[in-house]
């Protein structure tokens, strides 16, 4: 009894719920500090406008607006990317550690009453994004990548947080948000179609769920923010890029190919559906409340939308299903305290003791493959510097190799063999040289 009382102050401390955020943060930020520069980020440092490179507010707005015209309507994702291009590294690198803990935070949170802590909770989402969210590097870590998927999922879940308390509490929204919070909110629909597509449905869902089942009052502002929401999304998908860029993959068979690589997307998941299922099984023995039931498989349900309208991208890597990967963990989190204080406990107590010894292995090879790959691509630059300074303006370098999901080259490559492929071709202009190869 007494070792259980020590546990639940342990789990309701705040100090240890600060520790664990702190400890996430620390983790996170070695990673970013260690994850250089690749792909994409090269490409972006320079306008669509003119080709130039940015190094102005100005430069951004005019290269953002042929962005939407010639590329797709992620403007405000791109408009960051460029944005923390032009800052000092370590900028980014502080400000996305701090994004990664607050949108830990938020999914353990969602459905939790106001003063209330679980630091169990806290650390078992952690160890399941860290074991199971795809592509992690790429989500996370990678400038571009964590631009346009962590954060959108931490706008989202801002977004969400408002339409949960009103699902459960029947909280209306505070009289200081009603005008900036549909601008907000058009801003997250805007922002990326798979959050954005698995929020809008969520909202609506707990709307009617909360309607219907509970005679909640239809709040008009939470409707006005859901309709801009929906508006931002349209701005996003009928920018000129995306349409011209989409067509050809909506037809028939380009949308069937999209919903089967939709569904190996969701097959990465499937971890995280089986937790769901398990908890949910519980939950359902123990007559837990319908309400937190019910909100549980809402989550389920968005995760599913984020990754199924993926259908009509007609192809999407791994990190396209990063929203998904959060809304599968915020499905378990509502179920998990519950259980945890039921007579499930032992099982609930092993499981989480699984996945942390999970979390430590990989978490070894996973730190340990960013800081090698990180010094291989640091031994590059250090090539290409002397290079310049010997007065050379055609480089070849080494290749650099990435073992794990966790590096955020691993599936995106570092270099081609080709010095006029467009990787090469931007990096190569990003450091003042004619050209750059790739060695044997």
């Amino acid at each position: 009894m007494e070792s259980k009382d020590m546990l639940e102050r342990l789990r309701h401390s705040r100090g240890l719920e600060i520790f664990v955020l702190a400890a996430v943060f620390m983790v996170l930020l070695l990673c970013n500090v260690k994850t250089p520069m690749i792909a994409d980020d090269f490409a972006y440092s320079f306008s669509f406008a003119d080709g130039q490179r940015v190094d102005s507010l100005g430069d951004i707005f005019s290269s953002m607006a042929a962005h939407r015209l010639w590329m797709n309507g992620r403007v405000i994702a791109h408009f960051l990317v460029q944005l923390f291009l032009m800052l000092p590294p370590l900028v980014f690198d502080i400000i996305n550690s701090t994004a990664f803990a607050a949108a830990l935070y938020l999914t353990a949170s969602l459905a939790r009453k106001k003063g209330e802590r679980d630091s169990l909770l806290l650390l078992g989402c952690f160890c399941l994004l860290w074991i199971y969210a795809p592509a992690f590097g790429q989500v996370f870590l990678w400038l571009d990548g964590a631009l346009n998927y962590l954060w959108s999922v931490l706008f989202s879940l801002l977004m969400l947080k408002v339409y949960v308390g009103k699902f459960m509490e029947d909280r209306e929204l505070p009289v200081p948000l009603r005008w900036v919070f549909p601008v907000f909110c058009f801003a997250v629909g805007a922002y990326c179609e798979p959050s954005a597509t698995g929020t809008i449905f969520c909202c609506a869902l707990l709307l009617v769920l909360g309607r219907i089942l509970y005679k909640q009052r239809l709040s008009p502002w939470l409707l006005l923010s859901i309709a801009t929401a929906f508006a931002g999304f349209l701005y996003m998908v009928l920018a000129p890029g995306e349409v011209n860029n989409k067509s050809a993959t909506l037809t028939i068979s380009g949308v069937s190919y999209g919903f089967v690589n939709s569904m190996e997307l969701y097959r990465q998941l499937w971890p995280l559906l089986l937790t769901y299922l398990a908890l949910a099984f519980a939950a359902w023995h123990l007559k837990l409340e319908p309400r937190r039931q019910m909100l549980a498989l809402s989550f389920i349900l968005a995760s599913l939308a984020g990754v199924f309208v993926l259908s009509f991208a007609g192809y999407a890597e791994s990190r396209s299903a990063c929203y998904g990967c959060f809304m599968a963990v915020a499905a378990s989190a509502v179920l998990f305290p519950a259980v945890l204080d039921s007579r499930f406990r032992p099982a609930a107590l092993f499981a989480l003791t699984a996945a942390l010894t999970a979390t430590l292995y990989w978490g070894a090879v996973g730190v340990q493959d960013i800081c090698e790959s990180c010094a291989q691509q640091e031994r590059n630059d250090a090539l290409i510097l002397e290079a310049l300074m010997a007065g050379s303006r055609d480089v070849t370098v080494e290749p650099v190799y990435f073992a794990t999901k966790y590096s955020a080259g691993h599936g995106l490559g570092y270099l081609s063999s080709d010095p006029g492929a467009w990787n090469n071709v931007y990096m190569a202009e990003y450091y003042g040289l004619d050209s750059l190869s790739l060695g044997e």
